[in-house]
């Protein structure tokens, strides 16, 4: 986008500056994290501006492929604000490199901070039902709060998503 909105401002550790892909970039922007060294790691926080971003996917750089894989995609539905995106992995993601790729995005993408880090993880899981009719509800929404954890349920309803331990409230 320009100096003001360049990659370093969305790890900089601070919610006054944030990455900007470039103008009129809604498909295809990326901002990538590199370390000098491999970091393992089992949570990505995204802190986004605006919400604009409607499907990304984090992913790591194959080297035997010569290529980036996805490791979590994800659509995001429009909730107004500034959302949260975090993905909790059962299994710690080990890499020196790590690309936000925004697929789709509303608008210019537009992160304020980009976080990796370790946490301890457990899992909230349930099936979404009809209040009515008691049957299952396929491919409901569920949100997991705070945090903002955002899945989709299954065929059958069924959901199950990975978190920090706490208290949270589910809704579809």
């Amino acid at each position: 986008w320009s100096e003001d909105y360049d990659a370093p401002k969305a790890i900089d550790g601070s919610m006054q500056t944030r990455w900007n892909a470039a103008a009129g970039d809604v498909e295809g922007a990326y901002v990538d994290l590199e370390w000098s060294s491999q970091q393992t790691f089992n949570k990505v926080t995204i802190r986004e501006a605006f919400d604009r971003i409607r499907e990304y996917a984090l992913q790591i750089f194959d080297k035997s492929k010569g290529d980036w894989v996805d490791i979590y995609r994800a659509t995001v539905p429009t909730t107004g604000g500034d959302p949260v995106l975090s993905v909790v992995f059962s299994n710690p993601v080990t890499t020196n490199t790590l690309r936000v790729l925004v697929a789709q995005a509303d608008n210019v993408a537009s992160i304020w901070e980009l976080e990796v880090s370790n946490v301890p993880v457990g899992t909230v899981k349930g099936t979404v039902v009809d209040v009515t009719s008691g049957k299952p509800v396929a491919g409901a929404t569920v949100t997991v709060g705070p945090g903002g954890a955002i899945v989709v349920a299954d065929s059958n309803g069924a959901f199950s998503t990975m978190v920090e331990p706490d208290e949270y409230l589910v809704s579809a």
